[in-house]
């Protein structure tokens, strides 16, 4: 509280940028001993609570040392449980490891003959457990030591740009993944920084659940849209991180409450050692340095598809289930969303591209392309041609998809299903 104190009470002449340097370093100094008393308390509460963890599904004697291993935990995930494990094994994870929290779904039948995937079940309190983070913890300090790991919830789908022109990789060459983490480890970098990134349909939630059934429709069909700007980036001293606000949910529900809106800021992919701890979802972790690969020359982007066809059914499923943060009340503030006509917004919402996209809209940073000659191609300068190439084409097919997903819509309204389901 008095070094919160500090940070806000003090101010500083314009010009004075050495003495306020000094003052960051001095109050992140001071913080360092906090950290470290919640970095010992994670590390203890996940040997703890590792005790209520049952391996139902044992694959992991198929983990070889450079095996690149994904843990997340789940419940009732049935619906996006198959794109995901499309998503990353295209990037090239080598292993899952879930956590999964008594689903009554069919989750855990769908990857029952998965050889790639291990099984941890638990029925214990998941907001108990720091909401999963205590049970992630324990399980990377015991299989993701040594190894890259990647963290995430069922509907984050990881994504980065590849300096390499060549795509889809073949045989002859490394996964995405396994090249990024390659890249990282030349520049001596442990922890990789993300933005997640709310995507979302440009109809209202029910409609797009109509417009959108079966497993032939990808996520991203479905929620094709992002916000591209209104996002405030503010430095935290404490954690040496950065901190990302804004998107479709700070825009809808915290509009009057900027300091309110859920944390954009991920690190979701980190050389695991078994001293590490993340403290707060993968939001922080621990030890701080970890935190400021921020600054990194390359960092990607989590395409978050809470708003997915079947999000009707989760904010009921959350609201009773009460295992979220400060009692599932941002889900709460999620079922308003169930009444806005749209949450597409002119100048402000972008269907989504490519990460070369996100890359001009300074949402994630990319190294330069090299191209078969081994050459580097100026970045703006190969964003610019590719733009002129491919405009119009780009411009044709999103208001063809647009129309028609219009027109449907319409349909639906003029039959009068619309408005049954709105009722509904």
């Amino acid at each position: 509280m008095i070094l919160c104190w500090m940070e806000k009470s003090i101010s500083l002449p314009n010009g004075a940028d050495t003495m306020s340097r000094f003052i960051s370093r001095l109050l992140s100094w001071l913080y360092a001993p906090f950290v470290l008393i919640e970095h010992v308390k994670a590390l203890w509460a996940a040997s703890r609570f590792q005790k209520q963890l049952t391996i139902t599904q044992d694959n992991l004697n198929g983990i070889v040392n450079d095996d690149i291993v994904l843990f997340a935990t789940l419940y009732n995930e049935a619906a996006l449980l198959p794109q995901f494990l499309r998503h990353y094994r295209q990037l090239g994870v080598n292993h899952f490891i879930f956590i999964d929290n008594h689903s009554t779904d069919d989750s855990v039948e769908l990857v029952s003959n998965d050889n790639d995937v291990s099984i941890f079940h638990t029925s214990d309190s998941y907001k108990s457990a720091n909401f999963g983070m205590h049970w992630v913890n324990a399980l990377l300090r015991r299989y993701g030591s040594g190894r890259w790991c990647v963290v995430c919830d069922i509907d984050e789908h990881l994504i980065f740009h590849s300096p390499d022109k060549a795509a889809p990789y073949s045989v002859d060459t490394d996964p995405p993944l396994k090249s990024l983490c390659q890249r990282l480890e030349k520049r001596h970098q442990q922890a990789f920084y993300t933005l997640m990134l709310d995507m979302y349909p440009k109809q209202h939630l029910h409609t797009s659940a109509q417009l959108f059934k079966g497993e032939e429709a990808s996520l991203i069909e479905s929620c094709p849209y992002f916000d591209q700007s209104g996002f405030q980036y503010t430095y935290n001293k404490k954690y040496l991180s950065q901190m990302i606000r804004g998107g479709v949910r700070q825009r809808l529900l915290y509009e009057q409450q900027a300091d309110k809106g859920p944390a954009l800021q991920k690190i979701p992919l980190i050389k695991w050692q078994p001293y590490f701890a993340y403290l707060s979802s993968m939001h922080t972790v621990s030890p701080r340095r970890l935190n400021s690969c921020f600054e990194e020359r390359e960092t990607g982007a989590l395409l978050h598809f809470k708003f997915s066809p079947g999000y009707i059914n989760k904010v009921i499923q959350e609201q009773t289930r009460r295992q979220h943060y400060d009692n599932s009340s941002e889900y709460t503030r999620y079922q308003q969303l169930l009444s806005c006509a749209v949450f597409y917004a002119k100048d402000i919402s972008a269907r989504y591209q490519s990460s070369e996209q996100l890359s001009a809209l300074g949402l994630i940073k990319a190294l330069p392309r090299i191209d078969s000659d081994a050459q580097i191609i100026p970045q703006q300068h190969r964003q610019d041609q590719e733009q002129r190439q491919g405009q119009d084409k780009n411009q044709k097919q999103v208001q063809d998809q647009d129309q028609d997903q219009e027109k449907v819509a319409a349909k639906l309204r003029d039959n009068g299903k619309a408005k049954a389901i709105k009722n509904g």
